[in-house]
């Protein structure tokens, strides 16, 4: 590999520069989720609610630098009506918020002028109701998991457990992988969409979550196992990179750099749930398919 081919190693300073405020906003916030998970109530209800309706404002910040239409109150109540069926247990709530959800947005479209432009703006639409609603839901699908499940947990519920599991095993990687990319990344991960991603800083998150998977099975959550845990934040660890590449990718088509400016050190809300939204689907089948 040629020196031009490798990523830009800059100064000590330089590449620490936005871990006080990444630090600082972890202090605050990660107490708050665990708490809010170990409750499992009304409490994260409002944190996922609030955390996606912000999404939503991000996603229409992406649709209006395309010059894509489309009406932030409509298609934030869609997202959430979608999210929330993972708090349903009817299995037919997906489908009929979806089929809700498409027809709103189509009409709502078609009622309004010009006509040109509807393919694209429906499209831009409904890929942010499937992208944050659908993959989105999987997060209340984890924390509502009914502890009637053939599954030991210690003191704590099966669901609470599956949620902190996961956000385990997404801050290890996102630890790790800060670390180890920028002290050690020279080998860019895919450079035309996200320049700052090494393989190196990949390599050390896939090594942070399958440590934090590994100290979810012996701690709060024995139902996975120890090789489970370190296999499937391994894995998770790979899924998240991939979810985060394709954020980035949404963003760069864009032309902005950070969804939003509403965390400091970490971007937009989309920023933090870009990894999220592709491994609580794959952290719920693997439960379902494998361990429960």
């Amino acid at each position: 590999m040629s020196p031009a081919d490798r990523v830009r190693r800059p100064g000590f300073r330089e590449r620490f520069a936005t871990l006080l405020p990444r630090a600082l906003v972890a202090v605050v916030f990660v107490p708050i989720l665990i708490w809010a998970g170990l409750e499992s109530s009304w409490q994260i209800w409002i944190i996922i609610n609030a955390s996606f309706a912000l999404a939503t404002v991000e996603w229409h910040r992406f649709a209006a630098a395309k010059a894509r239409r489309i009406r932030p109150s409509l298609f934030g109540a869609t997202v959430l009506l979608v999210l929330n069926t993972g708090f349903c247990p009817d299995p037919t709530a997906l489908p009929l918020a979806l089929a809700l959800s498409v027809m709103a947005i189509a009409i709502d479209r078609t009622l309004r002028s010009p006509v040109e432009g509807i393919t694209a703006d429906l499209g831009v639409a409904l890929a942010g109701v499937l992208y944050l609603g659908v993959l989105g839901s999987f997060l209340p699908r984890l924390l509502t998991i009914p502890d009637g499940l053939n599954a030991i947990t210690n003191s704590v519920s099966l669901g609470s457990a599956s949620f902190l599991m996961l956000l385990l095993m997404t801050w290890c990687t996102d630890t790790a992988a800060y670390f180890s990319g920028v002290l050690f990344g020279k080998h860019p991960l895919m450079p035309a969409v996200s320049p700052k991603k090494t393989v190196e800083g990949l390599a050390g998150g896939v090594a942070g979550a399958a440590f934090g998977g590994w100290i979810a099975s012996v701690t709060f959550a024995p139902f996975l196992g120890p090789w489970h845990g370190l296999g499937l934040g391994a894995a998770l660890a790979v899924i998240g990179q991939l979810g985060d590449l394709v954020e980035s990718s949404l963003k760069r088509d864009a032309g902005v750099k950070d969804a939003s400016k509403i965390l400091p050190g970490h971007g937009g809300i989309l920023d933090r749930l870009d990894s999220l939204l592709f491994t609580a689907p794959c952290a719920y089948a693997f439960l379902h398919l494998v361990v429960l």
